[in-house]
Order: C-alpha cells, then structure tokens, then sequence
C-alpha cells in the first residue's frame, strides 16, 4: 500500500490507466461533463472516486481511497473466511489476497481496487445463503447493489456477480423455494436500481447518458470483439497460457465433483463427509454449492479478461474472492495432514483445492521478482524528456495532444488535451467510429503540440503543418513530439 505511486513520498510514474482516471477526476472538478467534454470507457464510479480524492488532498487523497477500500475489502475477507475455516486459516488466506493486491498498487489507483470491497461483500452474502440457507430482503438487495457499484467501476466484474447468482438461483429452484427466488430477484433489482438510477439521473442532466452507453457499451463491446478474433487467429504463448489456465479449472472442478460422489458418509475419517477433520463448519453439499460458484466466477473472468488477448495481471485482483475459500481450505487441509488420518478420497480433495489455488495464483512462487520491478518503476529517461520537451514547447496550462494512450504526459507537464479525448487506444484497438472522431477533431482543433505514440498520428495522415522537435522512446513505446508550424 506504501509503493503506489500516488503517495507523496513516491517518486515512481503513475501507471497509464490510472493517469487516464485520474485525469478524468481533475476534469470533473474543473466542471467539465464525463463521457461529453472527455472521453472515458469505463463506469462514473472510477472518475467519482479520483475526483473525490483530488477535491480531499490531490494524488495523497486518492492513495488514501484506495487504502480505505482495500481495508475494507481485507476486513470482510477475514470475517468471511474466519467463520468457516478459522482465524488462522483466514489470516493465511487474507494475506495472499494482499500480496496480490499489494503488487498491483505499483500502476496506481485502479477499478480492480475499488471493485473488491463489494466482491468480497458478494461472496460474504453468498456464504451466507449457502451455510446458512437465509437470505431475505435486505441480503438480495445487498446483492443487487454491490453488482451495480461494481459494474460502475469496472463492467467486466459482472460475471461474478452472474456465477454467484446462478448459484444462488439453482438451489433455490431445486430445493422449490418459490417466494424465496421471488424474494432474491426482486431484491437485486432494486438494490441494483438503487444504485443505477442516481447515475443515470445525473448523467441524464447533463446531457451524457446517450455518450455514457456509447463509450461504456458500444466501445468496449466492439474493441472485445476485435480483440476476440486476434485472439482466436493466435497461437502464441499467452493465448496457450490462458487456455492453460483454463483447462486447470475444468479439470479441478471435475475432480471435486467426483471426490465428493465417491465420499464414504458411513465413516468421515474415510470420506468427505462434514469436512470435520478440517475442522470448517461447511457439510458436502455446501462445500460442493460454494466450489461450484467460484469455479463458474473463475471461469467466466477468466474467459471475458483474455478477451484482449491474455490475462493483464491487474485483473488477478476480480478473481480475489474466487480464491479466498480455496487458500483457507488448502491450509486447514495441511495442517489436518501433518496430524494424520487423510484417507485417499480427502486427498483427493484437498489436491482439488490446491489446484484452484495455483491456477488462479500461480505468481505467488515469483513475489520477490515481482517486488523488485515494483522497485524500479521509476520515472524513465525517455519519460522524462518526453515531459521536459513538452514544457519547453507549451506555455503551463496550455492545451496539447496526446495521440494514443499515455495519459501521464498530461499529469506530469501539467498541460490538458486539446480534444474530448485525453486518451484513445487507436493502434487498432479502438473502433473505427472513436478513430474517426479523434483524427476530425485534432483536425479542428489544431493544437499547438502532438505527442504521438508510434507514428499513429503521422499514418493518420494528422502530420500536415507540424515539424517534429523530439524523439524518444522505451519499452517499444516511441514518443515522437511535433509543433504546429
């Protein structure tokens, strides 16, 4: 939590995706209108978040934001694993889920982030309901509305919410508690129109729902599906990675599915039964009902983050709650091991365990490597020439463009964007239509400075009545800088 960049005693470059949301948060306080006056493809909540922290105390009160959520988050966690496995095996599990947290602060404030408190909240409710077999009004409400805050972060977190739905539905419809699953539906909705609808109506006074759907769901859906088919004509070694991953999980639930069949209920210390060696308050069929749904979670992330290609590290953070059970469960399965007294069927469970803790956490064998680059994500000498260049060049305050995806020019040369769009993935990744949009509008707009990020500006054909004054470049990223003759 120390490391992020956005802590004033840090001196490492804020990540390009947190740069773009926390420029978002400083054009909110300037008045300007999301979605309208600046270009955003992800939910109001990660720009309400940024604009908040900024208004409390710039980067610092951002850094504390994401601190209070990641507590938060940390806290539900222990609570949720603590009453079924322990307060050991929780401490265990909850520390896991701060590694990985911890490794992902060094890019800056991220939706990831903001999404866990209501992820771990989810799977509280979903534990609930399980081992509990309660779940009322307020508890489908909560349901309701930690997935649409979520979906306001971030809308690839929704399969998670969809998994663990799923699940709560079949048991309700095989167990015929009809009013129940009226109950449970009817509380997601308005728990989740709770929450949806004061966005809409604020979006809707402004002018910006119709920009809000086009960028939150015609962008995102096109670029997934372009991405999609460079995927599906790939076979590199991060598509073979992810369908790795993938075929891991399957194999693991098949492998549960058939431990629990072939359990021994005449005798526990042969079987599975109430998992009474493990010491955890879960009978089979609970356990069976919780693995399924993280298993469906684990699968459906999984599936909808390789979209673009490979699982990006920082999505890890969706899969936390899928994880949490399994890393207490392996645990308390050691430690019942090392006192004897496992029969082969529990074996074979506690390996099925394991196997969703590794496919979903194989980067734990790797924390010191990953420290170390935590370490030295400094600010780069191609950085920072690209920054003083555009100081030299612009007056402070001046409007300059940015044609690509660095937003962290802006923050750090303290200029703004000349157009709507402080940030377009246009190497491709963007659809035709926002390409289009960007090229017409710096055509318009003819700011007095372009920063392009490998030559698309100048394949654009955009270069007419600029000369270049700078190159630079890092990691396969060229920053070349052109002035407006």
């Amino acid at each position: 939590m120390f490391q992020s960049p956005l802590v004033p005693w840090s001196d490492t470059l804020i990540g390009v995706d947190s740069a773009n949301y926390f420029y978002d948060g400083s054009r909110l306080l300037a008045g300007d209108t999301p979605y309208v006056d600046f270009f955003e493809h992800k939910g109001p909540l990660i720009m309400l978040v940024n604009a908040v922290g900024q208004a409390l105390a710039g980067k610092a009160g951002v850094a504390l934001i994401e601190w209070l959520f990641i507590l938060v988050a940390a806290s539900l966690a222990y609570a949720t694993v603590r009453d079924l496995f322990g307060p050991l095996a929780a401490g265990i599990a909850v520390v896991a889920m701060e590694v990985e947290v911890g490794y992902q602060l060094h890019y800056g404030n991220r939706p990831e982030e903001y999404v866990l408190p209501f992820a771990v909240l989810a799977l509280a409710l979903l534990v609930r309901f399980v081992v509990k077999g309660k779940l009322g009004w307020l508890a489908s409400i909560g349901f309701g509305a930690t997935f649409a805050l979520a979906f306001a972060a971030k809308i690839t977190s929704a399969p998670l919410w969809a998994a663990f739905c799923l699940t709560i539905v079949v048991m309700l419809i095989a167990q015929r508690r009809w009013l129940d699953l009226g109950v449970a539906a009817g509380g997601f909705v308005a728990g989740a129109a709770a929450v949806i609808a004061p966005i809409v109506i604020w979006l809707a006074s402004k002018g910006a729902l119709g920009a809000c759907y086009d960028q939150m769901i015609v962008f995102n859906a096109e670029y997934a599906s372009r991405k999609t088919a460079e995927l599906a004509a790939r076979v590199g070694a991060d598509w073979l990675g992810d369908f790795t991953v993938m075929v891991a999980v399957g194999v693991t639930g098949a492998l549960l599915v058939w431990a629990i069949k072939h359990r021994r209920d005449a005798d526990p210390k042969r079987g599975i039964g109430q998992i009474a060696l493990l010491g955890g308050k879960l009978t089979c069929g609970q356990l069976t009902a919780l693995t399924s749904a993280n298993l469906a979670a684990l699968m459906s992330l999984l599936i909808c983050v390789s979209l673009p290609g490979r699982v990006y590290e920082f999505y890890l953070m969706l899969l936390v709650p899928c994880y949490l059970l399994p890393m207490a469960f392996v645990w308390r399965a050691v430690v019942t091991m090392a006192r004897g007294g496992l029969t082969s069927s529990m074996v074979a469970c506690i390996a099925t365990f394991a196997m969703v803790a590794w496919s979903v956490y194989p980067h734990l064998a790797d924390v010191g490597v990953r420290v170390v680059i935590s370490a030295v994500n400094k600010v780069l000498p191609a950085q920072q020439a690209v920054t003083d260049v555009v100081k030299t060049h612009s007056q402070p305050g001046a409007t300059v463009q940015v044609y690509g995806n660095e937003s962290w020019i802006y923050l750090e040369s303290g200029r703004t964007a000349a157009t709507r769009f402080q940030y377009l993935a246009t190497d491709g990744g963007a659809p035709d239509a926002f390409t289009a949009e960007i090229n017409e509008a710096i055509r318009q707009a003819r700011p007095e400075l372009v920063v392009d990020i490998n030559g698309g500006f100048v394949s654009a054909g955009l270069a007419t009545g600029y000369e270049q004054v700078s190159t630079s470049a890092r990691d396969g990223i060229r920053y070349d800088i052109y002035v407006r003759r």
